[in-house]
Order: C-alpha cells, then sequence, then structure tokens
C-alpha cells in the first residue's frame, strides 16, 4: 500500500488539472478530482502543504482499500449492517438540513435587522432576594406605557425593596446585544415598550424610543484621560485641564498619533496613535458614539467630552456609509459574526 501512495503522490505533483487516474486497486480506478474534492473537503491550513497532501492521501488509499475488504467480505449485504447506515445517514441529513436551515433563517432575520439602528432605553429589576421583583418590573411597564418619561423617578417610585434601574443604551444594530433581547428589541415599534421578559438574573423591559437607517461604520482614533469610577470633583477639573491642553496643542498642529502615544491612558490603543478597530452603531457608550458621528470629515478633531471611562479627544479616519442589505461585503461580515 505504501508504493501504491508515494507513486500517487508523484502523479499528484504533476497534476494538470485533467481527470487523470491518480491510482488503482484491483480493477478499481481513483481519479485525481475524486481525491481532490475529499481533500478540499477536509483541508486545513498548513505550512507544509505537500507534507498534508502525503498525508491525506496515505489515509484516503487506507479508506478505500477497508471500503473494498468490506465489500469482499460481503458486509454491505448484512441486515444489521443496511440498518445502521440507513440510520447513520438519516441522522447525518438532518442534522446537517437542520442546522443549515437554522443558521440561513437566522443570517436572513440578522440582514433584515440590520437596515436600521433602534434607540433602546432599558430598565431592570434583579430578581436576587427581591420576591417584589415581577411587581416591580410590572408597575415600570404601566408607566411607560402609560406615557411617563419621567424614568429616574418611576424605577424609584418601583424598587420598593428590588433593585432596578434604568439606562439609555442609545442606538443598537444586530448582534450589540443577546439575541433574546435583540428579538424583543426589532419587534417594537418607534415609542412601544416590551412586555417585562424573565431571565434568571432579572425582568427586563425594552422601549424604543426611535429608529434609523444604518448610518454604517467609523474608524477613529482617540486620546482617552481616564478616570476612576468614583472620581473626586479635583480628578475631573485636573482631567478636564489636561485634556484641554492636549486639545489646543492639536489644534496648533500637534501630531494626533504622536500625542495618542505620549498622553493616552487607553491600554489597548495608546501604542498604535490611538487607532480604534472599525466600529458601528451600540459599540460604545451614547455620548462617545454621539460625539464619534458628529464629526463630518476625515481628519476633524473632536473637543474634549466626557463619558464614564473617562475625557476623550477623537479623531475621524474614515466612514463607510451603509449601502443595503444587498451589499456583498455586508452579507460577508454578517455571516462571519452570526458563526462566531
Amino acid at each position: 500500500m505504501r508504493s501504491i501512495c508515494l507513486l500517487a503522490l508523484g502523479l499528484f505533483i504533476g497534476y494538470n488539472g485533467k481527470a487523470q487516474t491518480l491510482f488503482t486497486y484491483g480493477p478499481h480506478k481513483v481519479s485525481k478530482t475524486e481525491f481532490l474534492r475529499a481533500y478540499n473537503k477536509n483541508r486545513v491550513a498548513a505550512e507544509d502543504e505537500n507534507r498534508l497532501i502525503k498525508d491525506y492521501l496515505d489515509l484516503f488509499t487506507k479508506f478505500k482499500l477497508k471500503v473494498q475488504a468490506a465489500k469482499d467480505l460481503r458486509l454491505d449485504t448484512l441486515q444489521q449492517i443496511k440498518n445502521d447506515v440507513a440510520n447513520f445517514r438519516r441522522q447525518v441529513q438532518e442534522n446537517y438540513m437542520n442546522d443549515e436551515a437554522t443558521t440561513e433563517a437566522l443570517f436572513n432575520e440578522a440582514l433584515q435587522r440590520s437596515a436600521k439602528d433602534i434607540h433602546v432605553l432599558y430598565f431592570s429589576v434583579a430578581v436576587k432576594d427581591a420576591p417584589g421583583a415581577e411587581a416591580a418590573a410590572r408597575v415600570i411597564h404601566k408607566g411607560l406605557k402609560g406615557g411617563r418619561t419621567d424614568y429616574e423617578a418611576l424605577i424609584n417610585e418601583a424598587s420598593s425593596g428590588s433593585r432596578a434601574s434604568y439606562q439609555d443604551i442609545g442606538f443598537i444594530n444586530v448582534f450589540a446585544v443577546p439575541e433574546n433581547f435583540e428579538k424583543i428589541i426589532y419587534s417594537l415599534k418607534p415609542g412601544e415598550v416590551s412586555e417585562p421578559y424573565k431571565t434568571e438574573s432579572a425582568w427586563h423591559v425594552f422601549k424604543s424610543a426611535g429608529e434609523r437607517k444604518n448610518p454604517g461604520k467609523w474608524k477613529m482614533s482617540q486620546i482617552l484621560f481616564a478616570l476612576p469610577q468614583d472620581a473626586t470633583p479635583e480628578q475631573r477639573v485636573a482631567a478636564k485641564r489636561k485634556a484641554d491642553s492636549v486639545y489646543s496643542l492639536l489644534k496648533s498642529g500637534r501630531d494626533f498619533a504622536d500625542a495618542a502615544r505620549q498622553f493616552s491612558d487607553d491600554k489597548l490603543s495608546y501604542a498604535v496613535g490611538g487607532e480604534l478597530p472599525e466600529f458601528s452603531s451600540g459599540k460604545y457608550d451614547l455620548v462617545f458614539e454621539e460625539n464619534a458621528f458628529a464629526l463630518k470629515n476625515d481628519g476633524d478633531i473632536s473637543l474634549p467630552f466626557e463619558t464614564p471611562y473617562g475625557i476623550h479627544i477623537l479623531k475621524r479616519a474614515s466612514h463607510t456609509p451603509f449601502t443595503g442589505i444587498n451589499d456583498g461585503n455586508h452579507q460577508y461580515d454578517l455571516r462571519q459574526r452570526l458563526l462566531k
């Protein structure tokens, strides 16, 4: 068998694309086309491609010989073997069709949703040690349905022994929140409020504060002057003073990347001149996105602004508008994100 494999490998390396015979065993022939079809289905990345081909050809040849040996023993005529093969084939087909159908349905759903952003207001009531959590969630739901917009006052009234919270999440797009939340959010029309929804940790209520067409993706650089969560007024004043000073340097011509390397507290981006990964709606804090999206031209620099993470200065690098759900690059990106 080893000689068969080495001979076949020599023939394969000289492959010219025609359906030539790769090797034979008894009266049977295996073409290069058949081998390539099997090889490409199971192909993995490797530095030594020739070694990979050789190893796979060895396995493929052994497989062919074992199958033929089983046929020579007429194992394929035994009823139990036939039943086992039929059951296996049916299970594989059902799993493949179900997985493929489910994946395609999820992709089409995400594709349709991706055309628009939803502005989400989020209310939650923790269930741990809070027997009144459901009641509190329903109080919040009733108040929102009744048109109340004094959200902080509403959750304070509803909490009464439960830990209720409110957050303006801002605009989101697909994959920005867990799929069970996304399904609820994208079912809402502007102004609508969801029914209370329970998970293991909390009751959740969502309100759509509006929607917009998908604005596309941005590339930005930033300089961050970090602040601790419990920052004192003195720390905020000092960070704001430093940010204003750096902003003045930038407006006087200081290179943004150099300034980011020297002054930024963002440990993930300062070493690359403040460059951030390309992002779209729902990636960052609402205030951050509002300031980023307000920059209209490549090269524009924002005024210093504050978020819970500190004080930021942004520079716009580029903007890629959303061109519709039929765009091939957009579809490819969605499929990759879906499969992660």
